[in-house]
């Protein structure tokens, strides 16, 4: 039998605070792996049983999105990719916050708005790819000029 295999017959006559506990470590995994992969939501076997359908489907509810993916948490300590995103200077993130507008972005025209954007978005990389957001944000940059050129 696979490890899977071992892991759904497991989880199948688990209780519903293992099973809780399962599936928030399986949206953790996924969230440190930066994927948006759907998560594994079955219903336990034992609850099956003791459950009308109404309650079955309240359960459901209550497990959120299936694509979930918790906020990353801000650390305690400055990362070298958050000194450098945080050390972006107005002259730097003006151009960045005219190419994401381009893009269909919503900022003001002003410095201090585009700045507080730009800082935002690249904040989101850095916590999310720790030292490849810079790749990530000149691609997503890169694929908004491309589809914003007009063709000669």
């Amino acid at each position: 039998m696979t490890k899977e295999a071992n892991e759904r017959r497991s989880l199948d006559d688990a209780t519903p605070a293992q099973w809780d506990a399962a599936s928030q470590a399986a949206r953790e995994d996924a969230a440190l792996e930066g994927e948006e992969a759907p998560i594994a939501l079955r219903f336990p076997t034992m609850l099956r049983k003791m459950w009308s359908g109404i309650e079955v489907q309240n359960w459901l509810d209550e497990q959120g999105p299936l694509y979930a993916r918790p906020a990353p948490a801000y650390p305690a300590e400055m990362t070298p990719a958050l000194q450098e995103v945080l050390s972006l200077m107005l002259w730097n993130t003006g151009p960045i916050a005219h190419v994401l507008r381009t893009g269909g972005a919503e900022i003001r025209p002003k410095a201090e708005d585009e700045q507080a954007h730009v800082l935002h978005w690249l904040i989101q990389l850095a916590l999310r790819h720790d030292e490849a957001w810079r790749s990530r944000a000149v691609a997503k940059l890169n694929e908004i000029k491309a589809g914003t050129a007009i063709p000669q």
